[in-house]
């Protein structure tokens, strides 16, 4: 069922259109936004931008949304996986369970597994991350679980904040190479 370059699948999320050349594609699976294909006006390739949401996922391994109805887990773009912050919430639960900075960063590091697991990579195809604190005093705790799970060193900025989404001690963003 075509209509204005929108394909909806309730059986495979990758898709491949036939026919002229089109600008943009919008790809659903089991009416769930999956993401879009760009096209290249010059050759007519297709190249597959996919988001990464919580909303249609019941595995319990991503969170639910804690943000803006529309916000994404994560966005793939041609090869670089862009993860928007986690925080230790528990997604089977949508509860904060854990108290300390060390379990807090645990298991938002965990979070942030799930996301690089969804776009098909492991911690150690991050390139990048961004981490914020609620107190600086936290560094040395959060930095002994943090260098548990990046192993290959990334790029990284860590920032101590005035207050983080339902009050946790720390969240975590990555970008990551998928190449």
């Amino acid at each position: 069922d075509t209509k204005d370059n929108e394909y909806k699948n309730e059986e495979e999320p990758l898709v491949k259109i036939k026919g002229p050349k089109v600008d943009t594609a919008k790809i659903h699976f089991d009416n769930f936004y999956v993401g879009i294909l760009k096209g290249d006006t010059q050759t007519g390739a297709l190249k597959f931008t996919r988001a990464i949401r919580s909303g249609g996922n019941d595995n319990g391994k991503l969170l639910s949304d804690v943000g803006p109805k529309d916000y994404s887990q994560g966005i793939v773009a041609g090869d670089f996986l862009f993860a928007s912050g986690q925080i230790p919430i528990v997604p089977a639960t949508g509860q904060i369970e854990a108290v300390t900075i060390e379990e807090q960063a645990k298991q938002a590091m965990e979070n942030v597994g799930a996301i690089l697991a969804e776009a098909g990579v492991s911690y150690d195809k991050v390139v990048k991350t961004t981490c914020f604190l609620a107190d600086m005093a936290d560094f040395a705790a959060f930095n002994a679980v943090y260098e548990k799970y990046f192993t290959e060193k990334p790029a990284r900025s860590c920032v101590a904040v005035k207050q983080l989404p339902k009050n946790v001690l720390c969240e975590v963003e990555v970008i990551a190479y998928l190449g």
